[in-house]
């Protein structure tokens, strides 16, 4: 079947462009779309460039649109008014980097973007530039540097070398970088005349930091030198793991060392007359819970470059509270890695982070949280102090914090479900099921990728479990206000949810009330239905904002899928949104669509969720072009159909819904002689190493390095019959040139030169197999490749190819153990294992259909009757 192709700048920008409009989200958490997959988003105001002296809140973030691994091919900003959080803008891709030679896209991790405001011939500072420093994984590439004149760019590299692919001596910056503009106003500084100061920082499990040259913007300012230790890191909370002895003059040095935790990242803003840097770092045990790397933290300073003192826990993305007693703290929440910082909007600061929904950390979500931050006029080198807790706006001293009767207290940011709304939800509308914050079942937390449905539900909720949402204003409330759950059943037995305000205990620490019970009959029809209890008695008096939180009890197994929630009054009905559905059909007969959008990888350079693609396999002698027709369930939707202008060619389908635009590509090829691809994991195959070869993050075959003898593994294989397969590599090789030498069954060695790129198939070719056991060797030949499996096809007989039936391998995601922490590896892209009989086609966006005689062919659960198209 045919592979995805490359897509051409036309392709990229038709992606891009499709998802711009702005999108009224309420401002909840996360605080944007619930299908956009946003990590490490950093915060940054800026004067909106289309609206002078009005100003912008843009978060710059990597983009998870890869599945299979960390971030994408883009840097992705969206923005909102500043005066108005709740009108969020897609601003697109605003940089992707493709290699001229190997045509692969990089992936893009942590970004920074600074805005730069020079001087113009009088002096004034008028002229603004905006870099983007946005951590290229690519080859030599990790201290790329862009440029525009928009903070929504479009963003040029302005370090890159002639050969378009290599970046210019002495372009310093690495991973996950920020940068920090230190303007300067004093006509005695020598730096007054070009009016600043630039500083970078930069690291993964060691920090560094320098100055910049503002000139470049990207290289060491002449006369310094790059900080190799800039603070100290740790492998976990409280252990160090730079080398014994290392010094850091850039710390204070009555400090505690093992209060700073760095790991990775930084994001650095001015607060008051102090510098305060937060950074990804260890925490857990300081308030009583396990180490983690879950957490931002953050130092403050009276320079940019210090020295600095620890503050503590900014936020941990794992959401501690109080378990039922208040006798310690629990998590309430995933963990995974986190980044972000801290951003003054109207008047109150804000920390942004991200999460990652059921701890699976290639879909992460950006969320916010109001914080307090006090800091006093002495310098920190004479006991001065920035402070930085949870907010809470009803508090007399406005802060929050969770603090256990056994003396441990978090005092970071709160997580919560209520966003930039710091008074609490507006309770009279609908909410996804998605924005909990509270979930004692953490795997219960499902994702989304579809662009037209706010929506990420609640799934496989069963007995005892809790699902929590702080907060919902409830200081105007209306008359007869009434509860409402949207949930879909998944057994026949009855089940019930009892509904608790302010927590799910009416004793111990919590002080819950419950509000009432909703019941699902036994036998229920298992689709989506809304279920309603009048609460007005317990809300009719509140003045303040208060949390919901939902316990489920029933029999074993899964009880519901929970949908939605909101209240509802006589003056405020509420209905559940619900998407217009699509179709295509060929020659009249409708075909099944794929649920999830084709996955981003290095040779697509896929930038969004809006993109599906379909294989129809059609005779080799076919002659009759298929007629393709598509329709929608609402008149809203605009349909394009670019049809078939050849028997064996390309149809697009594009269905428009307020703007937003999903494409379906069909790919109309003769059907193929080869079967499903049958995978063979190196490690499971009972690998022997020589030389200087191992196993590496796992599953992958590492670096096999010159030496005597030189590196090598062997390993075996099991095929049901004798003949001749077709073999695919699974490969890293993105550091240049490679090559190993293969060896089959004992057989002339053959030379195998991969393509360059961050893991992608090749294909080796036709390979002779014995019925049963084969022996494949793999020896260092040239350069670094790192090798994860095989793949294998068997050619069909004519008559296996006179009736194909496929059904789509999908791919659900990994139970969390499974996924690597970031951590381990931040270049790996693990790859999942087919699930069998799985319903979810996270994995693809891809369906093939087959047209192969008068057939019954079955796509994902649907049968259609397929008609023949022959020549006469």
């Amino acid at each position: 079947m045919s592979k995805v192709k490359t897509l051409s700048a036309l392709l990229i920008a038709m992606l891009v462009i499709g998802m711009l409009p702005v999108l009224n989200v309420t401002a909840q958490n996360p605080y944007l779309p619930l299908w956009e997959h946003l990590p490490d988003g950093e915060p940054r105001v800026f004067e909106d460039p289309d609206n002078p002296g009005k100003y912008r809140i843009y978060i710059i973030g990597s983009h998870d649109v890869r599945f299979t691994s960390y971030c994408g091919p883009d840097i992705r900003v969206w923005s909102a008014p500043a005066d108005d959080l709740t009108n969020w803008r897609d601003d697109g891709a605003v940089f992707t980097f493709q290699d001229p030679l190997t045509l692969q896209w990089d992936v893009m991790f942590a970004p920074d973007m600074v805005e730069v405001l020079r001087r113009d011939e009088n002096g004034d500072r008028t002229i603004r530039e905006y870099y983007l420093y946005p951590h290229s994984r690519g080859p030599g590439r990790e201290a790329m540097v862009a440029k525009s004149n928009r903070p929504d760019g479009s963003f040029e590299p302005i370090n890159l070398a002639e050969n378009g692919r290599s970046l210019l001596p002495g372009s310093i910056m690495g991973f996950d970088p920020a940068v920090y503009i230190d303007y300067i106003d004093d006509p005695s500084d020598p730096d007054y005349e070009i009016g600043f100061r630039a500083y970078g920082y930069w690291g993964f499990q060691r920090a560094w930091a320098a100055e910049l040259d503002q000139n470049t913007m990207w290289s060491l300012r002449p006369g310094t030198q790059i900080i190799n230790y800039f603070i100290p890191a740790s492998s976990a909370y409280g252990i160090l793991r730079d080398p014994e002895g290392t010094v850091y003059p850039h710390i204070f040095d009555d400090e505690d060392l093992t209060t700073f935790n760095y790991f990775e990242a930084f994001s650095i803003r001015k607060v008051g007359n102090k510098y305060v840097n937060v950074f990804s770092g260890y925490s857990g045990p300081d308030y009583g819970l396990g180490s983690t790397n879950s957490a931002l933290r953050y130092m403050f300073a009276d320079h940019p470059l210090g020295p600095w003192r620890s503050g503590g826990v900014l936020v941990d993305s794992r959401a501690p509270v109080l378990n039922q007693d208040g006798s310690r703290l629990r998590e309430s929440y995933s963990g995974h890695n986190t980044h972000g910082g801290i951003e003054y909007i109207n008047g109150q600061w804000y920390a942004f982070y991200h999460r990652a929904p059921r701890g699976f950390g290639y879909a992460r979500q950006p969320m916010v949280a109001p914080v307090h931050i006090q800091w006093d006029e002495k310098s920190v080198a004479d006991g001065g102090r920035v402070t930085i807790k949870g907010f809470d706006p009803y508090a007399d001293d406005k802060i929050w914090t969770a603090r256990a009767s056994n003396g441990t207290e978090y005092i970071g940011a709160e997580v919560i479900s209520e966003g930039f709304h710091i008074y609490g939800l507006p309770p009279y509308q609908y909410y996804s099921a998605g924005i909990a914050c509270y979930l004692s079942n953490t795997r219960n937390q499902a994702s989304a990728w579809d662009i037209w449905d706010n929506h990420a539900p609640i799934t496989d909720a069963a007995n005892g479990n809790i699902i929590g949402y702080k907060y919902f204003d409830f200081r105007e409330t209306d008359r007869n206000t009434a509860f409402n759950l949207f949930l879909t059943p998944k057994t026949e037995d009855e089940f019930k949810i009892q509904v608790w305000l302010d927590g799910p205990w009416e004793d111990g620490a919590w002080n819950g009330t419950r509000m009432g019970e909703i019941t699902v009959p036994a036998n229920s029809a298992q689709e989506t239905a809304q279920f309603v209890i009048d609460v007005t008695e317990f809300i009719e008096n509140l003045d303040r904002k208060h949390a919901v939180f939902l316990v489920a009890e029933g029999g074993s197994g899964a009880l519901f899928d929970l949908i939605g929630l909101g209240f509802s009054s006589d003056a405020n009905k509420i209905t559940r949104p619900v998407i217009p559905t699509v179709g295509i059909s060929l020659d009249g007969i409708p075909i099944a669509l794929p649920s999830i959008p084709v996955r981003s990888t290095g040779e697509n350079g896929i930038v969004g969720y809006n993109y599906y693609e379909i294989d129809v396999a059609l005779p080799v002698d076919a002659d009759i072009i298929t007629t393709v027709t598509a329709s929608a369930s609402s008149s809203d939707v605009k349909i394009t159909v670019n049809p078939l202008t050849d028997v064996f060619g390309t149809a697009v389908v594009d269905f428009d819904y307020n703007g937003i635009v999903k494409t379906y590509t069909l790919n109309f090829a003769p059907v193929s002689n080869l079967s499903e691809p049958v995978v063979f994991p190196i490690v499971e195959s009972n690998p022997v190493f020589e030389g200087s070869a191992k196993i590496s993050w796992g599953d992958v075959i590492g670096f096999l390095d010159a030496g005597d003898p030189p590196g090598a593994v062997s390993f075996t294989i099991n095929v049901a019959e004798a003949g001749t397969y077709a073999m695919s590599v699974f490969h890293t090789t993105p550091w240049g040139a490679a090559s190993h030498l293969y060896q089959i069954n004992d057989g002339e060695p053959i030379v195998f030169s991969y393509s360059e790129g961050d893991w992608l198939t090749s294909s080796f070719g036709d390979i002779e197999l014995n019925e049963g056991t084969n022996t494949i060797k793999i020896s260092f030949n040239s350069g670094i490749t790192e090798v994860r499996w095989i793949e294998l096809q068997s050619y069909l007989s004519e008559e296996e190819m006179g009736l194909i039936v496929h059904v789509p391998r999908p791919y659900d995601p990994p139970e969390q153990g499974d996924v690597p922490a970031e951590n381990e590896d931040p270049t790996s892209s693990e790859t999942l294992a087919p699930a069998e009989n799985s319903e979810d086609d996270s994995g693809g966006g891809r369906l093939i259909w087959v047209i192969a005689g008068a057939a019954l062919v079955v796509i994902g659960g649907t049968i259609a009757f397929i008609l023949c198209k022959k020549k006469k």
